[in-house]
């Protein structure tokens, strides 16, 4: 007699970025390959997908701090509508602030990443209601500098290089986005920068690359591959002559607009 598939529902609260969440892709993957037979549904805010009846399982991911009423609001629907589902949530928004979702929603966070997904390669059939162009991946996961003002020391504490990134890259989309952190940390960039050009993809680096590692070996690894635009970080007035730096090295090995931010 064959098994009843089981149902999983991930859920993105309604929030302002044209990017699909990264989290429940691959958590998409990892219930897909080890909870078999299963049915995976995705949602956007309150929007019951059709052919769901009882989830076994919920995962809310969290985004901005500033949205977490709308992320309460998003959990109590489904928690009301599914009462016996098991209802995850995590995200950088649960990280830094898990505690105030608790007290509204009764529900524990997850802190951090969820190293069992992690490993698993997105779901790109899952776009969350976006038309993707890209593939999205990390090179490297935390950041060996601890800046004050920065939350990455609390979801992502160790600085480590992620090897194999390219099986994140679906052949099918033109374009790679990277959300290192701090991708010049990596001891890996010369490797990471070969493996781009064998991949033949543009590359965009969605965070602002650490001018304090700009040096000419970097500028001139960068300028072999297709890497638009080309972003640096400008966090503190104390780096100001570092980004000038990495500006007039950019001028003269990049090929590509540069931003500073």
């Amino acid at each position: 007699m064959a098994r009843t598939s089981r149902q999983f529902l991930l859920v993105e609260p309604t929030a302002k970025t044209p990017y699909p969440p990264l989290g429940l892709m691959k958590i998409s993957t990892y219930l897909k390959t080890r909870r078999q037979p299963c049915e995976v549904f995705g949602t956007v805010g309150t929007e019951i997908p059709k052919g769901l009846r009882d989830p076994r399982e919920i995962y809310v991911t969290t985004l901005f701090t500033w949205d977490l009423d709308r992320v309460v609001k998003t959990i109590q629907f489904f928690a009301d509508r599914f009462p016996k589902a098991h209802i995850h949530v995590g995200g950088i928004a649960a990280s830094l602030l898990p505690k105030y979702i608790e007290s509204k929603t009764g529900i524990a966070c997850h802190v951090g990443l969820f190293d069992k997904a992690e490993k698993c390669r997105p779901d790109y059939s899952l776009a969350f209601n976006r038309r993707l162009n890209a593939s999205i991946t990390f090179t490297s996961r935390g950041c060996p500098r601890k800046c004050r003002f920065c939350s990455v020391g609390t979801i992502e504490p160790d600085f480590f290089v992620k090897e194999d990134w390219e099986r994140d890259v679906a052949p099918e989309l033109p374009q790679i986005v990277f959300w290192d952190n701090n991708w010049l940390a990596s001891p890996t960039v010369s490797e990471d920068c070969q493996k781009i050009q064998r991949l033949g993809k543009t590359v965009d680096s969605n965070q602002g690359l650490d001018a304090r590692y700009y040096d000419e070996p970097m500028a001139k690894a960068l300028s072999t591959i297709r890497i638009d635009p080309i972003r640096f970080a400008f966090d503190d007035i104390v780096w100001e002559k570092d980004v000038l730096r990495a500006i007039r090295l950019a001028k003269k090995y990049a090929k590509t607009e540069i931003r500073v931010y």
